[in-house]
């Protein structure tokens, strides 16, 4: 279960290992081909570090971003940023292949998922909801969706999902750093989880190092 950092990768990229991880588990799921057309709904660390994988297999990458600093560095890294209304638009036009679900926690993006969808289309459920949540069973079965969970990494015949995540680091070092807004001492780990709670702050990722 150990994985070599490659050389060129310094600690604080190395500490994204992990949630990238759980987004190459994401994007393998979704059986993307280059034609595909991507919605990945929430654009927190999970949802950019999804579409950034997802940009090196599709041309076409749509994300929603709730928050102005989150709309800036999606525009950045070369995906289309969307409000809410402007997926229903996009939906309208067949909707796209693959949706990615980021979100989760109390929001209602799992039956966004099935309406913004194409007919025949897949979902993979990232987003950790907290219990129960609604979904249009109906619309699920007559656009005949495909609903995935996807839960960590795994190992499969390409190998481990984590590694392959620390294989990776070093393919994307200007994404990585400007994704990495916040760190805070160890010492000040409260004001860090206060940091990484309120999207007012301009917060993507929040790293705790250790004092010195």
């Amino acid at each position: 279960s150990l994985h070599r950092v490659p050389d060129q990768v310094g600690a604080l990229a190395a500490s994204l290992s992990e949630p990238l991880a759980v987004c190459v588990r994401a994007t393998n799921l979704a059986r993307l081909t280059p034609d595909s057309r991507v919605l990945v709904l929430g654009a927190g660390s999970i949802g950019l570090l999804t579409a950034l994988l997802a940009r090196d297999r599709v041309d076409r990458i749509a994300i929603t971003a709730r928050y102005p600093h989150q709309q800036e560095i999606a525009k950045q890294w070369g995906f289309v940023p969307l409000a809410e209304t402007e997926a229903d638009a996009g939906a309208q036009d067949n909707g796209p292949d693959v949706v990615i679900e980021t979100v989760g926690g109390l929001a209602g993006t799992l039956d966004d998922s099935v309406r913004l969808c194409r007919p025949g289309g897949r979902i993979v459920m990232l987003g950790v909801f907290a219990g129960e949540r609604p979904v249009n069973a109906l619309a699920l079965m007559l656009k005949e969706l495909t609903l995935i969970g996807s839960n960590t990494y795994a190992s499969s015949e390409r190998g481990s999902e984590f590694g392959t995540a620390v294989d990776w680091l070093g393919r994307y070092p200007a994404e990585l750093a400007s994704a990495q807004t916040h760190q805070f001492a160890l010492s000040d780990v409260a004001r860090a989880f206060e940091c990484a709670a309120d999207k007012r702050s301009g917060a993507i990722k929040v790293t705790v190092l250790a004092d010195s």
